[in-house]
């Protein structure tokens, strides 16, 4: 497992909570932390996924401007919302938060992750976030 988060010294610039690289180069993972809602993080969720594609071919090696068809990991995108969920959906997406559900060319997916009654790590790190 390889983290593989987006580094930025600056605040207002471009850069995720987390990035792992689970594997085998099989599956590549982002966390965005979130307490206060807003569907907005789909196009920031976009914005980390190319600049972290873009790191990976530099880093393995891999020219897009060759014939050869590039290996890329999977993702799996999720957002950890630390807020109250009320009726707030289990998955987002591009085509239906800015699209009215049409069918687009590009298509963003995320699934959401809200406080449970379940005993692991991340039902851990929402409550610890929910006291600050």
């Amino acid at each position: 497992m390889d983290i593989v988060t987006i580094d930025n010294v600056l605040t207002d610039n471009l850069y995720n909570d987390l990035g792992i690289m689970v594997g085998n180069n099989r599956l590549l993972l982002f966390l965005e932390a979130q307490s206060s809602w807003t569907v907005n993080i789909l196009i920031r969720i976009l914005l980390y996924l190319a600049q972290s594609y873009h790191e990976y071919f530099e880093r393995t090696s891999q020219s897009l401007y060759k014939s050869k068809k590039v290996k890329m990991p999977k993702p799996e995108l999720y957002v950890i919302y630390t807020g109250n969920k009320g009726r707030k959906p289990d998955t987002i997406s591009l085509s239906q938060e800015f699209f009215d559900g049409a069918d687009i060319d590009i298509e963003i997916k995320a699934k959401v992750i809200y406080e449970s009654d379940k005993v692991n790590i991340i039902n851990e790190y929402i409550v610890f976030l929910q006291d600050f």
